[in-house]
């Protein structure tokens, strides 16, 4: 058996309440690594619909501008200029089952763009980290299931109309609690979930740089190896944060499976290589 067919093999069907497409280093201590990337979960057995599910793109079919994109972008720009106030964050109950809301003091974006409505209060579940960003219900609402938990805040019921108000400076913003395993590849998903854009996911997990340890004088095909198997790592956590957070999608299945085949076979290449 080549060292590619010893390395590169399907993993067999996961047991009731295992977790799918686990870490590549196995309990006995060898690598696996599946030959095909595994389907969302949502989506085994099923046909793919991409026309269904496909992610917003700045301009659709028609030619016209497709508002969902538009907003998303929009939204990305606001949530990147909103300042959550890291020491004036109302948190009663400590992150616990406490009924009282939890809210964070923010500097508003500029007046041109979408208020934020909620603060993600977001646990990497890998590592304990945190991370308090600035979120848009009306995009988060329809490209995860983040405000499908029974007790996220919900946003307010738009009031009846007033003559505008000046915009206030500082903005007091409900925050909701969400879990997902991996911190190191969510700036991929973050951007996602707002652009859509499934060639600038692509392009990210391709061309990622995996720096050599500066302690290490290896060869370089063994660096190789290692940096492609880091790049297939990105693609697994990735993919287990998509499947946390509910945000399969068709067309990003099929960017991170042409990512994995692109990467999987320079893999094989390279273990075939003779030293």
């Amino acid at each position: 058996m080549s060292d590619a067919n010893a390395l590169i093999r399907d993993y067999p069907p996961p047991a009731p309440g295992q977790q799918p497409f686990g870490p590549f280093l196995t309990p006995s201590g060898s690598l696996r690594i599946p030959s095909t990337l595994p389907q969302f979960p949502a989506f085994v057995g099923r046909v793919p619909t991409p026309a269904d599910s496909r992610a917003a793109t700045p301009v659709t079919g028609s030619g016209q501008a497709d508002p969902v994109a538009e907003l998303g972008a929009d939204c990305l720009e606001a949530a990147t200029r909103t300042t959550i106030q890291p020491h004036l964050v109302y948190d009663p109950g400590g992150g616990g089952d406490s009924p009282t809301p939890s809210f964070a003091l923010c500097i508003a974006p500029p007046a041109a763009l979408p208020l934020p409505t909620h603060v993600l209060h977001l646990t990497f579940t890998a590592c304990d980290e945190t991370l308090l960003v600035p979120i848009h219900h009306s995009i988060w609402a329809i490209k995860t299931r983040l405000f499908a938990q029974p007790d996220s805040p919900l946003s307010p019921p738009p009031p009846p109309y007033d003559p505008p108000l000046p915009r206030q400076n500082l903005i007091s913003l409900p925050i909701v609690r969400y879990a997902v395993p991996f911190k190191t590849i969510w700036s991929i998903l973050y951007e996602f979930v707002h652009t859509g854009s499934t060639a600038a996911v692509l392009a990210n997990l391709l061309t990622h740089q995996v720096p050599p340890s500066p302690l290490s004088a290896e060869p370089r095909q063994r660096y190789q190896l290692g940096a492609l198997i880091a790049k297939l790592e990105r693609i697994r956590r990735l993919w287990h944060d998509v499947v946390a957070l509910g945000a399969e999608d068709e067309e990003l299945w099929e960017a991170l499976a042409r990512a994995w085949a692109v990467l999987l076979a320079e893999l094989t290449e390279e273990l075939n290589e003779p030293v």
